[in-house]
């Protein structure tokens, strides 16, 4: 058993703390961790709508804050199902694609994590090191609008559906 006790200075009481590895897709090179998603078109940022941590919402396109960037970070895990979450690390609130729809233009919030495919995503690495993200409902990929707005759209390609992962 695992108790407190005066300290003696006993090997029972000393400890060796091991690192454990992050998970790492070799495939792409994708280590689960925390990033800003940078779109190669803009410069601009995904962030919570408003800055609203506290409900579900929207995502759209800012510039990038230098500090306090808690509605601009998210996390990315792999599943074991083989896809990634992301997740906002400030709410627990995952990337949803809005309504679980599969059509062009849906938009794309943050809502409670669960284990739909439209908060299941798929990321490619391209030869400019920029990722293409897709959803794994509609294999539409992210796509940050002229209007700012980050939605699903047929995979064109374009610097608006390209995407750096910068570390946090």
């Amino acid at each position: 058993n695992v108790v407190i006790f005066d300290n003696h200075g006993g090997d029972n009481q000393k400890w060796k703390l091991e690192e454990v590895a992050e998970e790492v897709n070799e495939e792409i090179g994708l280590k689960d961790g925390t990033y800003q998603f940078v779109s190669k078109a803009t410069g601009k940022v995904i962030t919570v709508k408003d800055g609203a941590l506290s409900y579900t919402g929207d995502l759209q396109m800012n510039d990038k804050k230098t500090s306090k960037k808690d509605n601009q970070s998210f996390t990315i895990k792999y599943e074991d199902d083989g896809y990634y979450s992301i997740i906002n690390p400030t709410t627990g609130l995952a990337f949803d694609v809005k309504g679980a729809k599969t059509a062009n233009s849906t938009h794309v919030g943050i809502f409670q994590p669960h284990s739909n495919c439209n908060q299941d995503w798929v990321f490619e690495k391209g030869n400019d090191g920029y990722y293409t993200i897709i959803s794994r409902c509609s294999n539409r990929v992210l796509d940050a609008t002229a209007l700012n707005n980050v939605v699903i759209f047929d995979n064109h390609g374009g610097d608006n559906q390209k995407w750096k992962l910068e570390a946090l």
